[in-house]
């Protein structure tokens, strides 16, 4: 969600709504302790479903309704090991959950074909998939803590970008954009 296309109260209910959903996985992923760090491969284990690397993802990856699984993420073997699939896979995540209705709204879910794909990669950047960055930003980086962890890495004129991204073990570009996200810089 490009911010600077839409009222501000609008984007910031918006982001309120994503992060309810990541909030929902987290705590099902972590019970009581909602703020560590998340192993995001673990999450598709937990909830059924499978990670395959592929050479045929048209750029990153894919998002199915699975047959033996519940779902299947599917990662260009390019990518496997680095920021892009972390990040890959927890943008997948947010389509499951806030597009496809996977354990939010069973109607939805039963309804959605196999056939159909969400993806990222080439093509048109669409509100969806905005949507989805969103909830892989605020899967990452919980609104709380990260507002705890830039008043930490503040010193007065400024955030230090740098240690917030260490602090969450993400890339530094992840933190600009939650920090925009949230509405702490422009």
């Amino acid at each position: 969600m490009k911010r600077r296309h839409m009222d501000i109260s609008k984007y910031q209910k918006i982001v309120d709504i994503i992060e309810q959903y990541a909030q929902a996985i987290r705590a099902s992923l972590l019970y009581k302790d909602t703020e560590n760090i998340i192993n995001i491969k673990d999450a598709i284990k937990e909830f059924g479903g499978e990670l395959q690397y592929t050479k045929d993802t048209r750029g990153y990856a894919d998002i199915k309704k699975g047959k033996k699984f519940n779902f299947k993420i599917e990662i260009d073997e390019y990518i496997k090991d680095t920021d892009k699939e972390k990040f890959a896979i927890a943008h997948e995540l947010g389509h499951l959950f806030m597009h496809m209705g996977f354990v939010f709204d069973k109607e939805k879910w039963k309804e959605f074909s196999p056939e159909q794909t969400y993806s990222i990669g080439f093509g048109e950047y669409t509100f969806l998939e905005a949507e989805s960055d969103t909830f892989a930003l605020a899967l990452f980086m919980p609104r709380k803590r990260f507002m705890q962890v830039a008043l930490k890495c503040s010193n007065g004129d400024g955030y230090s970008i740098s240690e917030i991204a260490d602090e969450f073990n993400v890339n530094r570009q992840w933190v600009v954009d939650r920090g925009r996200d949230l509405g702490l810089w422009d």
